[in-house]
C-alpha cells in the first residue's frame, strides 16, 4: 500500500499505510511487557518504533489534507491491516501445526 501511495504522490496514503503498522509495532511491545518473556517482533519493534516515529511524525507535518480526508484513509488503512494481519497470524498458526 505504501509503494501505491508513492507511487501516485499521495502521501496522506503512506501515513496511513506506516499508522497500522506502528500500532501492530506498539502492541508487540505491550505483548512483550504483559508476558515478560520473548515475543516475536519486540525486538523489531524497539529499533523501528523511534525511527518510525520520527518518519510518521515529519510526513504528517508536509500533508494539508483535511482532517476528514485523514480520518477516512486511515481508518481504510486500519482497517485493510488488520484484515491482513488477521490472515497473516491464521496461516503462521496452521503452518506452526505442523513443525
Amino acid at each position: 500500500m505504501a509503494a501505491v501511495a508513492y507511487w501516485c504522490d499521495y502521501p496522506l496514503l503512506v501515513l496511513a499505510a506506516s499508522v497500522p503498522y506502528f500500532l501492530h509495532l506498539v502492541m508487540h511491545l505491550i505483548f512483550w511487557v504483559i508476558k515478560q518473556d520473548y515475543v516475536p517482533g519486540a525486538v523489531t519493534s524497539v529499533l523501528e518504533l523511534p525511527i518510525g516515529g520520527l518518519y510518521v511524525l515529519n510526513l504528517s507535518r508536509l500533508i494539508h489534507e483535511p482532517l476528514l480526508q485523514w480520518v477516512l484513509v486511515i481508518t481504510v488503512a486500519i482497517v485493510i491491516f488488520v484484515m491482513n494481519l488477521g490472515v497473516i497470524h491464521w496461516g503462521m498458526a496452521k503452518l506452526m501445526r505442523h513443525f
